[in-house]
């Protein structure tokens, strides 16, 4: 068994506990049926159901802007639908037999749980059959994929019943929201064609963001928001998320409908596509003694190698108040800790993890420490190095000699490492 394959599963193992019985919505944008992908993304959407996801999908609308719909075009609108609903369905009855093998129980199921009602006129135009949601039967909804039942893939087509048994086309993406909301998923994922990516995402930008930054920007009219690109299409995803945002929808996921895009998504730390996050994913806090072993993980092989002196587990036990820590995704990806001495501290066990190396991580993690040094009246930091000293200098910090240390570290130098020692003024401001 190769180590590579011993690597990957300790990477997704943690995902695949925390996500097994969440419920996740997917939205798949109306362009994905033309790709020649779509099987292979039906295939990985049912994989999830196999790994004990809850799954809702709702189908993107066939229009992508909103208009008025008369009757003739709300039938060309809903036999459309109905065309997408039948390949969706066989392509995920197919994937849910592949992965979960000729005994599998699992079942994709559909149905009127959506009531609408007209949008009615405005400014004058009668927008016909284009309608909006007036309820969503969240009960039938949540027996279908229940798990301790059926274990069912709910599936939505962008439409809606009035009472009276009028059909009405409804804003996908507005759908998406509101079933996610009322469900309270835990994750609302876009899955979007090539054509709604570029004209939703900055390629090149920033993966996530929060929800607060979002809803900042909504009040701002929609400036862009780190990686929205601030078209039409954006604009309107941004809308409908600040309306249906609530403290349940933790996560929302801007994926490439392209294979392999949404596991990489959901079952690896740094992800595949964007996020916008209602909690921290980026984390810096304060180590509690149960942070130990991630630390200890994190730590030991630059002990092995020499870069860091050995900290046994009693030591570290003792100190762990003294330690930051640099999380992604709760997981521990860098640590730093500071000892006082009066006016100057020691910036010791300063460590990112080989995988999260090179991406400004460790600046970011320089700068906190520095400010956490500020607010404990700390006017100089240094730090004890055999290997590192390039980075500290390129960072502010400039060779000094043992007899500038503090007369306590002078007493405890470790002769035997022959570290070499680098301070930097920390300004009050």
């Amino acid at each position: 068994m190769s180590d590579q394959f011993i690597q990957n599963l300790r990477q997704i193992s943690p995902y695949l506990k925390s996500h097994q019985g969440k419920t996740f919505v997917l939205h798949l944008d109306a362009e994905l049926w033309k790709s020649e992908d779509f099987i292979s993304i039906c295939h990985e959407i049912a994989l999830l159901n196999v790994l004990n996801v809850k799954l809702v999908i709702v189908m993107g609308s066939p229009q992508s802007t909103p208009r008025p719909i008369d009757f003739l075009q709300m039938q060309s609108y809903n036999a459309a639908l109905a065309k997408q609903s039948d390949q969706l369905i066989s392509h995920l009855s197919s994937g849910l037999s592949d992965a979960a093998g000729s005994g599998g129980q699992t079942h994709v199921v559909s149905g009127n749980v959506v009531k609408a009602r007209p949008v009615g006129i405005i400014r004058g135009v009668d927008f016909g059959f284009a309608g909006k949601v007036s309820r969503i039967d969240i009960a039938k909804l949540e027996q279908w994929i229940d798990h301790a039942g059926s274990g069912a893939i709910a599936v939505l087509p962008s439409k809606g019943y009035s009472v009276s048994g009028e059909i009405y086309g409804l804003q996908s993406q507005s759908l998406a929201c509101q079933v996610a909301k009322e469900l309270g998923a835990e994750k609302l994922i876009f899955l979007l064609s090539e054509i709604s990516l570029e004209a939703t995402i900055f390629a090149a930008s920033k993966k996530w963001m929060s929800f607060t930054q979002l809803l900042n920007s909504e009040k701002q009219n929609y400036q862009e928001v780190e990686f929205l690109t601030g078209s039409a299409a954006s604009r309107r995803l941004q809308y409908w998320l600040v309306q249906y945002q609530s403290e349940h929808l933790k996560r929302v996921h801007l994926l490439p409908g392209e294979p392999e895009a949404l596991l990489k998504e959901l079952y690896t730390a740094d992800g595949y596509g964007h996020m916008i996050a209602a909690d921290n994913y980026d984390e810096i806090r304060q180590a509690t003694i149960s942070d130990i072993p991630g630390i200890l993980a994190l730590i030991q092989p630059m002990e092995q190698t020499g870069e860091l002196v050995a900290r046994p587990r009693e030591q570290l036990e003792q100190e762990h108040h003294l330690f930051t820590l640099l999380l992604r995704d709760n997981k521990i990806i860098g640590c730093a800790a500071l000892y006082p001495y009066g006016k100057q501290a020691e910036l010791a066990c300063f460590v990112i993890s080989q995988s999260y190396q090179k991406r400004g991580l460790a600046r970011f993690l320089l700068r906190e420490m520095e400010q956490k040094a500020r607010e404990q009246s700390i006017e100089e930091l240094f730090v004890l190095s055999t290997q590192t000293g390039g980075w500290f200098i390129q960072n502010g910090f400039a060779r000094i000699g043992r007899d500038d240390l503090p007369e306590q570290k002078k007493q405890f130098y470790n002769w035997q490492r022959q570290s070499i020692a680098y301070a930097k003024s920390i300004s009050k401001s």
